[in-house]
């Protein structure tokens, strides 16, 4: 279990409060939420029958988890302003992660509704693809992306989106995908 897992999990058994294991961890307050919430999914859906007492034997479902979180370091933005998006990536499940790769692209539009953003609404911006390597359970990284505002994209009116989207495999084969956008407001 690597080490950021285990002070998690020994924070919460103690029962440290999300602000306080963010600031031990350095990890953003919106990630420990969200562990926090994936945790109680994970216990309410436990079936563990323990002795013969209890009808048979230890049966504990195997959970692959993939969670990715994406902030920026501003929610508004102007021209000439570099606006920097961190995308955290966690193995919050049981196995390691192999072949993790992340797409990364920003986007210039007003609608959060993909069938509109589809439809015209935004202008797309290069994308990337980014090899992650493999994450054993409790494991994290981030990547990071910049982008410059600049006075065009504020007088077109739209918000800036960056958004990533991340598959892995598991070692039994299994594949999992998390997508996540976030988006910076720009102003004149």
């Amino acid at each position: 279990m690597s080490s950021v897992r285990r002070e998690f999990l020994a924070a919460v058994a103690e029962g440290v409060g999300p602000y306080e294991v963010a600031e031990h961890l350095g990890v953003p307050l919106d990630t420990v939420r969200l562990w926090l919430s994936r945790l109680g999914e994970l216990t309410t859906g436990l079936n563990v029958a323990c002795g013969p007492d209890f009808g048979g034997s230890k049966a504990v479902a195997f959970v692959p988890g993939l969670t990715v979180i994406h902030t920026p370091d501003v929610f508004d933005a102007c021209a000439d302003q570099v606006v920097t998006f961190t995308a955290d990536v966690m193995n919050d499940g049981e196995t390691p992660l192999r072949g993790i790769t992340l797409v990364h692209y920003f986007r210039l539009g007003k609608s959060r509704n993909k069938a509109r953003a589809n439809s015209g609404n935004f202008e797309s911006l290069p994308c990337s693809p980014h090899l992650l390597g493999t994450l054993e359970a409790g494991d994290m990284c981030s990547q990071r992306f910049s982008y410059c505002i600049t006075s065009q994209d504020v007088r077109r009116g739209a918000d800036l989106v960056s958004g990533v989207a991340v598959r892995a495999t598991t070692g039994e084969g299994q594949e999992v995908s998390e997508e996540c956008e976030a988006r910076v407001r720009l102003y004149s």
